[in-house]
């Protein structure tokens, strides 16, 4: 199943060298089909553009082994997911994902 995605490319370079997560990696977590998704009730309001969007976060692996562990920020935009952060997941969040709460 295609999904589209996009992301701003000057904040997927920025979010690298911060996070040393690209975001086409960190798409590969939001197709992870284990994956935890919730409502990111306090990102989520007006953009700079007067538009209000709901944020989402996704706690997926991006590798079949499931070492790596992606803490994904997004948002859903005309019909695309569009990538706002990515990072590696913290061992409380891989926990999570992993089902040990």
């Amino acid at each position: 199943m295609y999904i589209p995605y996009t992301y701003d490319p000057t904040k997927s370079a920025s979010n690298l060298q911060k996070h040393h997560i690209s975001f086409s990696s960190a798409f590969k977590a939001l197709k992870d089909p284990d994956r935890i998704t919730y409502y990111d009730e306090k990102h989520s309001g007006y953009n700079k553009y007067g538009v209000f969007e709901k944020r989402w976060i996704a706690i997926g692996k991006v590798d079949s082994a499931g070492r790596k562990v992606l803490f994904v920020s997004y948002c859903v935009r005309d019909g695309e997911i569009r990538i706002v952060s990515a990072r590696k997941a913290s061992k409380r969040m891989k926990r999570l994902y992993e089902g040990g709460g």
